[in-house]
């Protein structure tokens, strides 16, 4: 039997495959046409992980699913049953098929930290925060964890090419002047923004419009203006939609294995952070995402962030730029009328 890579979400296993196969043809696992392998030729990977992440435990998951709750390892829009490929994957493995397992640890290292560093940002040291991870991975002294942390975010990089259209919308009754009207506020009237310090200007975009409506939070009746925008050049971000399919636990040692999962935890909370707007009464909440924000703009390698809507399943993107013409043309622009919204509430 033959799996092939879109068997995996996996990048490192998608490239070995690419690299390895033995034939085109149908997979067994997920019926594309596509470069087969052996599967039994991933085996040495995945005993690598399952010996340094999992052990056995009564009351445990299967193997399969352990491996696909940590490091969304399998394209499970496509394979039929993963228990089955992972079975075939470790042939020579009793245990893999026949035991439950359980991760070794939690992985919440790191997001424990960033609680500390987060309260530290609030009501604390806003310039100079006094936690162990800003030691350990924002002060920019090399170590260990800095290491694996860079290795990750150039994991989780995507590449917008050129004439990507995005949309941008503003709460407004008229348009005088476009597209400065539709476009980013100047520095000096600037507010709170989920990436940027009051003061500091971004140009925050969605790649869907209905998305780029919603995100401004207009009431029933509000007249809202839609501008359309193409990008005009390639333009490399960060992608913090999905870090834990995106990323590749394969391409790390064994000593740098449990880090790289504690760091994806990490990251997965500042994505949710990113995410979720908040009341602007509460703006100082804003403060642990800027501070993020300024550290990936500092680094000098992406040119902005993407995150999901918390409103809808498309993203927002925001860039760092300091002139939106830089990077992007409004193309035009229209106005619409919010004929309904709908609200979700909970008790706090």
């Amino acid at each position: 039997m033959y799996c092939c890579k879109e068997c995996f979400w996996d990048s490192d296993l998608r490239d070995v495959i690419q690299r390895n196969f033995i034939d085109e043809g149908n997979c067994d696992f997920c019926g594309e046409l596509a470069p087969r392998i052996s599967p039994a030729s991933l085996s040495e990977k995945f005993e690598f992980l399952k010996d340094e992440m999992f052990e056995k435990s009564e009351v445990g998951n299967s193997l399969a699913s352990c491996f696909q709750k940590e490091f969304k390892v399998f394209n499970d829009l496509k394979v039929r049953n993963i228990d089955r490929l992972l079975e075939h994957i470790l042939v020579d493995d009793a245990d893999a098929s026949t035991s439950n397992f359980k991760p070794i640890s939690d992985n919440g290292k790191f997001s424990e930290e960033w609680n500390e560093l987060r309260s530290e940002l609030i009501g604390k040291n806003r310039f100079f925060p006094n936690t162990q991870v800003f030691a350990n991975l924002f002060r920019g002294v090399k170590s260990s964890e800095l290491r694996v942390f860079e290795v990750i975010l150039s994991q989780l990089s995507t590449t917008l090419p050129i004439d990507y259209p995005l949309y941008r919308a503003r709460i407004i009754s008229k348009i005088e002047h476009f597209p400065s009207d539709l476009d980013k506020p100047p520095a000096s009237v600037a507010c709170d923004g989920r990436a940027n310090p009051v003061g500091i200007s971004y140009l925050y975009c969605s790649d869907d419009k209905a998305t780029a409506v919603t995100e401004v939070r207009p009431s029933t009746g509000s007249i809202v203006h839609i501008a359309q925008l193409i990008t005009k050049r390639s333009i490399k971000l960060l992608d913090l939609t999905c870090p834990r399919k995106k990323f590749s636990a394969f391409q790390f040692s064994d000593t740098d294995s449990k880090l790289a999962l504690e760091l994806i935890v990490l990251l997965e909370r500042l994505s949710e952070e990113l995410s979720i707007p908040i009341a602007e009464s509460r703006h100082l909440n804003y403060l642990p995402t800027q501070f993020f924000s300024e550290f990936i703009k500092s680094q000098d390698v992406f040119e902005g962030l993407v995150f999901s809507s918390s409103f809808t399943n498309k993203k927002n993107l925001v860039f760092f730029s300091e002139e939106s013409l830089d990077i992007v043309h409004f193309q035009r622009y229209e106005k619409v009328t919010v004929t309904r919204t709908q609200h979700e509430f909970e008790n706090t």
